[in-house]
């Protein structure tokens, strides 16, 4: 099935993605871990830094990553596929590989399947 781009870009239009910090999505992401999290806070803390300019000054975290995370604050891809499936724009099956595709690209390592399933429609 091919997708057009307007309605991708419609349902992109659509999403609203939870709110999360960055320290929570590099967990998830497993980009850092919860003592890292930590460090870079107290840092943090103590330079009025943004948390991101903390994490790459301390070299917890690439430029690269800091980028794609801040991106997916705004669109998470997964919010993304699931409005995806639930649109019928794209199957379950056709949107759960795309989305493995996507985040294999990435400078981030994705989590296990389980945290990648597409949410089912009924």
């Amino acid at each position: 099935k091919i997708l057009d781009i307007v309605t991708a870009s419609r349902i992109l239009l659509d999403c609203q993605t939870q709110s999360s910090t960055l320290g929570e999505m590099a967990c998830h992401y497993r980009v850092l871990n919860n003592q890292s999290v930590q460090k870079i806070l107290a840092e943090q803390q103590a330079t009025n830094e943004r948390f991101g300019e903390a994490a790459v000054r301390l070299g917890l975290m690439s430029e690269s990553q800091l980028a794609q995370l801040l991106a997916w604050q705004d669109e998470d891809p997964r919010t993304f596929a699931n409005q995806m499936v639930g649109r019928n724009a794209l199957g379950s099956q056709e949107t759960e590989i795309v989305l493995a595709q996507y985040l294999a690209e990435s400078d981030i390592t994705p989590p296990t399947n389980l945290e990648l399933e597409i949410e089912s429609f009924a």
